[in-house]
């Protein structure tokens, strides 16, 4: 959009599909059908049901980012304003031939998504012009979020800090008022903690067990190559990632396989009443052997919660690398969601003009956005807590550490369950919840028919990555 405004000759914004153009099958075995589907010899795949709305004309979430990219006004922050002592706003019409005339509703939040303050006001701004509009926001308030109505017609919104640098957030901390008591038994330590109990593998590297009171956190039947949390780097290819895809599958990171290079010395140690456990693991494939070098400390409190600290120490190159964040498997009982990020539909870090930061509420499967060809498609960014419970409010709490938030996502399947799928009538739901806790997502770009996503929004190589989390049991 920027560019697009920097010179007056320059015209954008022109989007190649609008909605998906499919066949549909009132008792087919498959709702919809693209191209291949029918026996063609030559087809575009579903390079055409790739729109902004599904073929029921229902909008993809890129119909959303559409909407605000083209937003008729836009706000700034602009300092405090001198009469008023509040914040001030500057918003400009970018219509050439009408008032901009609407009603503004306006509502803050703090960093914590609790809610601050409200309010509404009327702007009639001429074409191309802008005003100043001072917003009582609240002293606690972090972010503004601005909705522009007409009558009840919602017709864009965007989100910003209540001023600049005004963002407080820093994170969780850890803190543990003993030590938890450590059973070194043949392979396995018990770890017991205030009301339950962690067992780690020393031979695998993994934990099987994460249990508080009668309750499993780990999913003991997963369908990724461990138990309990590890590493990944593989998506399921969305629309964009059409031609950068044949990279990652020279590399067949579709068979990503996560184990522990080599065992530490001491199996764990005892510091500042917490129990540290510290491996080195490698990401391997069937092509391409230790690929990723991956440093995992952990750090259990007594009361049951684990510090998570990820570091990639070596590398090779993966042009255009899907993504780089933690992995673990629940039981599939765990299904509500509840997390302080953007939202509420998907985003990526190149594709979020849609999405506002809140606190929202959602099932897991209710998270994906079900394109007729499966993708992964449930990624909420800037994160910087995630809960997912279980129908009685008990399951586990993820929360961003420092001032990095994560890339959080959750399915019913796995990422390589989710590739294999060429209709959504063949994706299997299975009997986990696989939860992602990224560092590093690939943008989604526009390399269907333009540009990879840009060089801030991809890496080539993943070392250097980390990324720290706490994980916290909650409920009874």
């Amino acid at each position: 959009v920027k560019y697009i405004y920097q010179g007056k000759s320059f015209l954008g914004g022109c989007i190649w599909e609008f909605a998906d153009h499919a066949v549909y099958h009132e008792n087919g075995k498959y709702k919809y059908t693209y191209g291949g589907d029918h026996g063609e010899e030559k087809h575009d795949g579903n390079f055409c049901v790739d729109g902004l709305f599904f073929p029921n004309r229902t909008p993809h979430a890129g119909a959303l980012q559409m909407k605000n990219c083209f937003r008729p006004v836009r706000v700034s922050y602009s300092g405090i304003d001198k009469n008023t002592n509040e914040p001030c706003y500057n918003f400009k019409s970018y219509k050439y031939f009408e008032n901009a005339s609407y009603t503004v509703k306006w509502s803050s939040i703090d960093d914590a998504g609790n809610d601050v303050a409200s309010g509404q006001f009327d702007i009639d701004i001429p074409p191309q012009s802008d005003i100043n509009v001072s917003v009582n926001a609240g002293k606690n308030a972090d972010y503004v979020t601005f909705r522009y109505f007409i009558d009840d017609f919602e017709v864009a919104y965007e989100q910003h800090e209540a001023s600049l640098g005004k963002s407080s957030y820093v994170g969780a901390v850890l803190s543990s008022e003993k030590a938890p008591v450590v059973r070194n038994s043949q392979n396995k330590l018990y770890i017991f903690f205030d009301g339950g109990q962690l067992i780690y593998n020393t031979d695998t590297g993994f934990f099987e067990s994460y249990e508080k009171g009668s309750n499993e956190f780990f999913n003991s039947s997963a369908f990724s190559s461990f138990t309990g949390i590890g590493a990944g780097i593989f998506r399921a290819p969305i629309d964009n990632d059409m031609n950068i895809k044949k990279q990652w599958y020279k590399l067949r990171l579709d068979t990503e396989c996560f184990s522990v290079k080599c065992k530490a010395k001491t199996p764990y140690r005892v510091e500042n009443n917490t129990v540290i456990i510290e491996n080195s693991y490698i990401i391997s494939t069937i092509v391409a052997k230790q690929l990723c070098k991956v440093k995992i400390l952990y750090t259990i409190s007594y009361s049951g919660e684990i510090k998570v600290d990820m570091h990639v120490t070596k590398s090779k190159k993966i042009v255009n690398a899907p993504r780089f964040g933690a992995v673990l498997e629940m039981p599939k009982k765990y299904d509500n969601v509840k997390y302080f990020g953007l939202g509420e539909s998907v985003n990526l870090p190149d594709f979020k003009q849609h999405a506002v930061l809140g606190v929202y509420e959602s099932r897991v499967d209710d998270l994906r956005e079900k394109h007729i060809k499966p993708q992964d498609a449930s990624f909420r960014g800037e994160v910087r807590y995630a809960q997912i419970t279980d129908n009685n409010g008990v399951g586990l709490r993820f929360t961003a550490l420092g001032d990095m938030p994560f890339i959080f996502s959750a399915d019913h399947f796995t990422s390589q369950q989710c590739a294999k799928a060429m209709h959504q009538e063949d994706l299997k739901i299975l009997d986990t919840t696989c939860v992602h806790i990224d560092s590093y997502v690939l943008g989604a770009g526009s390399n269907a028919c333009g540009p990879p996503p840009t060089d801030e929004n991809r890496l080539n190589t993943l070392k250097g990555q980390r990324l720290s989390f706490l994980i916290t049991p909650i409920g009874d």
